[in-house]
């Protein structure tokens, strides 16, 4: 659960009778929608019925009523239209206004993220997606009970709506202290959300023009990492070929291979001969950028050092002779991207090739594939495609299918992007490095220094620090004087004398990375030679050739399990020796400073801060083998035994001029006044956080850390709080032959949690333990828990549970 201490939801229960029945309740969206599902199939109630009684739950503001493309895309059933008719819908000429209304009989659904954004913005917003729409120009407000009526009830259309004098409360979601919390969330949360969203004041980019679906969808950066991601790839064209002519027809027409006796060629086979015949046929894709200030853009913005595509599409400046040969449109030009396809390359076909060489063979690659990526460039990313008299060559013009840009330059096409890319969150998709809003000051570049600009931006950054502050001292533990609990501070002045025994070897050395430290601990307790290892223990042993943990089947739960399966925390009753050798403990333990880099590199990415604001502290990495008596709770097959363990607890500094911790010796105890102001900076992320980091990152980088084994772990014999346990095993391979084993007994992905206190009956612990599915257990306990404290999920967490 959230670091501090939160009052429980008290869920409003739905009135059982009254014309406009206010049901709110927490539930997914996809309950949601088979719920919807299921009403539809039940018996027409509403049969002939032309009027119902509605709740008013949002007025949307003047925005939403001058630009109706807006507001319709936001509602994907079109029977839910607003008048469109020419010049009835500006309000600068009318008195109309947008109702979103809550119609019970109707299904329609609201929430208390509707409640509480409601009381904060008139803009629409995705939690509204549920309401029904309405133009009116009646005098009403938010809370008035109103009598909808249809002039179309069978496409829900011709609406007029008649005040009826009453009025109802709108139900809060969350009570007692919480509201307040709650509250100034959504309300930061609002304010911040429009500094990331809003176009500059003074910009040539309108929020019109970024909603307009017509619209490119992506701005430069994303669509040259998706194009060379997901299209350009020669792996991707190669599959595109085939699947678009058909085996037969590739067969025929690319080939020089004989009809089989039976069946058809394979695509598989087909992918077989391309690849075999990739010097003649390369799928090779140039590209090139209209002038020096899209090519900046893009690689600046391009996560190019974890695209391993980049290197096969470098970007480069195009030349004059290649926009010559398609138009001499300074403007198009200057902001527009220039492919050159190579698709095949005749003078390398070697003496016996499968395929055949001339125009027609060209000429049906050429155009397949160009159409294929033709139709990508204008459906998905509505982008423009220029064609010249060179088959080979093609404009990307990011404006080139725009009505309201195409006079825009390449300053406008930047602007475009960087706002596309302040829209455009990762939500469901993996974490990306995030602006961080703590302590910033507003400054404008390149314009007048008009005070009122400044101090709506600053009034912006101060609610995005405002924001960050309300969601680091519910989620985290704030490193203060009375803000820390004696068990906490007990462990915290264990982990500073840890931390300044490793920076004293560290007084040489620049390490401003931090990569070296982790180095120095990661490795602090490991032998350096074999003669300070053990050569037997029991049966176990440092001496042997191969790694072997388990030599009888493990479970991957905390206990064992019904049918008898080995636990992690039983004596094994064999006399088969395990063990591992010094060598291969070096090589697993720098695959846990790579995972320790990366991971440390991902908290830092969506924290929106530095990576030597993060600390990422191993604790204890590499143990030695003991003989393991029954009943003491050790698990007799511990990676540590292997140094292919890590314990760790993370913490962090919100501070953007925090000069990292190998600078201030150590972790940082902040003052009671700032503890008392809500100003800390220092904080200790709780291990729950840390376990959703973990999960999204395994989840997200399955290549090579998806194999691995992850603990929850409430406290230890050394330790009185809680931390992370981390195993890396993707790259175990047990010998099962030398054993004699038809199928492996080593558990690669182990999931486990602490054994709960006795009277603690609502933790993460009590929830997951001896549990299946533990990763489903916690990240839905994580979210509802994140509901209550906030209404809502923060963003930062909620990409952690997409």
């Amino acid at each position: 659960m959230v670091a501090s201490t939160l009052n429980k939801v008290a869920r409003p229960k739905p009135i059982k009778s009254g014309p406009a029945d206010a049901i709110i309740r927490d539930t997914p969206y996809d309950v949601i929608l088979d719920e919807l599902a299921r009403k539809s199939l039940e018996k027409e109630q509403n049969k002939n019925k032309t009027s119902f009684y509605g709740l008013v739950v949002k007025i949307a503001s003047d925005s939403y009523v001058k630009d109706r493309r807006v507001l319709s895309d936001l509602f994907l059933n079109e029977e839910y239209n607003i008048d469109r008719e020419d010049n009835t819908s500006n309000s600068e000429n009318s008195k109309f206004k947008i109702a979103l209304l809550h119609i019970p009989s109707l299904y329609s659904y609201f929430t208390t993220h509707n409640i509480a954004e409601s009381k904060f913005t008139s803009q629409i917003l995705t939690s509204d997606s549920f309401l029904i729409p309405v133009k009116t120009g009646l005098s009403i407000k938010r809370g008035d009970i109103v009598k909808v009526n249809f002039g179309d009830i069978e496409n829900f259309s011709d609406i007029t709506l008649v005040q009826t004098g009453k009025t109802a409360p709108i139900i809060k979601g969350v009570q007692g202290g919480n509201v307040s919390l709650a509250e100034t969330y959504s309300q930061e949360a609002q304010t911040c959300r429009n500094l990331q969203i809003t176009p500059a004041s003074g910009s040539s980019i309108s929020a019109r023009s970024l909603a307009n679906p017509s619209n490119p969808t992506v701005g430069y950066g994303q669509f040259y990492s998706d194009m060379i991601s997901n299209v350009l790839s020669p792996d991707k064209l190669r599959k595109r070929l085939i699947a678009s002519l058909g085996s037969t027809k590739t067969r025929q027409q690319l080939t020089n291979l004989p009809q089989p006796a039976s069946g058809e060629v394979s695509s598989n086979q087909l992918e077989t001969l391309f690849l075999n015949e990739s010097v003649y046929i390369p799928f090779k894709v140039k590209i090139e950028a209209g002038s020096d200030k899209v090519l900046n853009y893009i690689k600046a913005l391009t996560p190019v050092q974890n695209n391993t595509n980049y290197s096969e599409f470098p970007v480069t400046l195009a030349t004059q002779e290649t926009k010559a040969s398609l138009t001499t449109d300074d403007i198009k030009d200057n902001r527009s991207l220039y492919f050159t396809f190579e698709f095949v390359s005749s003078a390398n076909q070697q003496p016996g090739s499968n395929f055949k060489n001339s125009e027609q063979f060209k000429t049906l690659i050429n155009t397949t594939l160009k159409d294929y990526i033709k139709g990508v460039v204008q459906n998905t990313y509505k982008y423009g495609f220029v064609e010249s008299t060179n088959l080979s060559l093609v404009q990307v013009d990011i404006f080139g299918k725009s009505e309201d840009l195409a006079d825009k330059n390449v300053d406008a096409a930047i602007e475009y992007s960087l706002q596309k890319k302040a829209r455009n969150r990762p939500g469901a998709f993996d974490v990306l490095q995030n602006a961080t809003y703590v302590s910033q000051t507003a400054a404008l570049i390149g314009q007048p220094t008009d005070p009122a600009i400044i101090a709506q931006a600053q009034q912006q950054l101060d609610s995005c620090t405002r924001l960050q502050r309300v969601v680091n001292s519910q989620l985290y533990i704030p490193l203060a004087q009375d803000g820390i609990q004696p068990e906490q501070l007990e462990d915290f002045t264990a982990d500073q004398i840890l931390i300044q025994e490793i920076l004293e070897d560290l007084q040489n050395i620049d390490d401003t990375s931090g990569k070296e430290f982790l180095r120095r601990v990661i490795f602090k307790d490991l032998p350096k030679s074999n003669s300070q290892l053990p050569s037997q223990t029991g049966n176990f042993s440092y001496n042997l050739q191969n790694e072997i943990i388990a030599v009888t089947e493990e479970s991957s739960n905390e206990k064992n399990n019904n049918k008898g399966v080995q636990g992690t925390t039983t004596a094994l009753p064999t006399t088969e020796t395990r063990g591992t050798n010094l060598e291969i403990m070096k090589k697993n333990g720098e695959n846990l400073l790579k995972f320790a880099i990366a991971f440390r590199k991902f908290i830092a990415d969506n924290e929106g801060l530095p990576e030597k604001n993060i600390l990422l502290l191993p604790i204890s990495v590499f143990r030695r083998y003991e003989n393991i008596q029954p009943g003491r709770g050790v698990d007799v097959n511990s990676r540590h035994f292997y140094n292919r363990a890590m314990d760790f607890v993370v913490y962090a500094n919100t501070d953007l001029n925090y000069p990292g911790y190998q600078k201030t010796d150590g972790l940082l105890l902040g003052s009671r006044e700032e503890f008392e102001t809500n100003n800390v900076s220092s904080y200790k992320l709780p291990a729950e956080i840390i376990y959703l980091y973990l999960i999204k990152f395994i989840k997200q980088n399955e290549n090579p850390f998806g194999k691995s084994g992850v603990g929850l772990l409430r406290q230890s014999r050394n330790r009185k709080t809680s931390y992370i346990h981390y195993e890396y095993m993707i790259d175990y391979k047990e010998p099962k032959k030398l054993l004699g084993y038809k199928k492996p007994k080593t558990k690669k992905t182990r999931r486990w949690v602490s054994q709960p206190k006795n009277n603690d009956n609502s933790s993460v612990y009590k929830a997951a333990f001896d549990k299946e599915n533990k990763d489903d257990i916690i990240l839905e306990f994580m979210q509802k828990e994140m509901a209550k404290a906030f209404r809502q999920v923060p963003d930062k967490i909620k990409r952690l549970l997409s």
